[in-house]
């Protein structure tokens, strides 16, 4: 055997041991298994009672989205919409919700329209705005009532990205004078 095949054989063989060092110094006594010694190492069984169920996939779901994710400081931006209807079983997917009627809130624009979602389950409702902040994100909220709950959506965009927001500049502190 050559020097660099024993010198690869010991490395292994330390590296095996090294592992499983590490997975007995990992490992936790099983409470109740004892040899007389004390407890003995070995894997917990978990406990079916403490796992939480799997969440269920919601019957409607409501994305929305702008036209434009920068569009110019004064400009209108289309919020699309999007209702689908979701198979509990999750075997099929997911079908058009039809006509439902679409708020759509922009709180930073002190902006609002209402519309329709097409056979589709897509609406486009227009937002036309003037004098946004330059560079500041603008929150749109979309409120959808299906079978009598009230289904959301958030998106955003920013107005004139090409240029920096302003900054707020702050009342300097006046000097105190010294005793």
């Amino acid at each position: 055997m050559t020097a660099g095949t024993k010198r690869w054989m010991i490395a292994s063989v330390t590296l095996c041991l090294l592992a499983i060092a590490l997975v007995a110094c990992d490992s936790s006594p099983v409470p109740g298994s004892s040899n007389g010694n004390g407890a003995v190492p070995g894997f917990k069984t978990p406990n079916p009672g403490l796992f939480t169920p799997t969440p269920t996939f919601p019957p409607f779901t409501v994305g929305a989205w702008p036209s434009n994710y920068s569009p110019q400081k004064n400009d209108t931006v289309t919020i699309y919409v999007l209702c689908r209807i979701q198979d509990a079983t999750m075997n099929h997917p997911s079908q058009p919700a039809g006509s439902l009627s679409v708020h759509v809130d922009v709180p930073d624009l002190s902006k609002s329209a209402d519309g329709n979602t097409d056979m589709e389950g897509l609406a486009a409702i227009p937002i036309t705005y003037v004098g946004a902040a330059t560079g500041k994100p603008v929150r749109v909220n979309v409120r959808v009532t299906y079978k009598g709950k009230v289904y959301t959506a958030e998106t955003l965009f920013t107005p004139d990205v090409s240029h920096p927001p302003t900054p707020t500049v702050a009342p300097s502190p006046s000097a105190s004078p010294s005793p």
